[in-house]
């Protein structure tokens, strides 16, 4: 038991890498209703957890449009390191947004 302990705070500290992953990935606050953070943020899913992105992101995402990461759930093929409850990421490269997609309705004003 004590290993499986040790090994869990090495992979807090040095990472868990991921490479040309695909998740889920959203605002934190407006689809995944992380509400810990008071404005929108990248964030993705792994294993049931939601991660902050630092790093990489799309610059010319229009965030609030009709298939924005405050819309709707995408998913985004990312390398980079979940380190301290958040994804350092290398590289994020969002995948096209399915056509079938309902968008989310907004429940905050920005």
């Amino acid at each position: 038991m004590w290993l499986a302990a040790w090994l869990m705070a090495c992979a807090t500290v040095t990472g868990v890498p991921l490479t040309d992953q695909t998740v889920p990935a959203a605002c934190g606050m407006c689809v995944f209703k992380q509400m810990d953070v008071p404005a929108c943020y990248w964030a993705v899913e792994w294993k049931g957890e939601y991660y902050p992105v630092n790093g990489l992101t799309p610059a010319d995402h229009d965030a609030h449009g009709p298939q924005g990461m405050c819309r709707m759930q995408r998913e985004a093929v990312v390398t980079g390191k979940l380190r301290s409850g958040q994804l350092f990421a290398d590289s994020f490269e969002l995948l096209p947004a399915d056509p079938n997609a309902v968008p989310v309705l907004h429940e905050h004003e920005h």
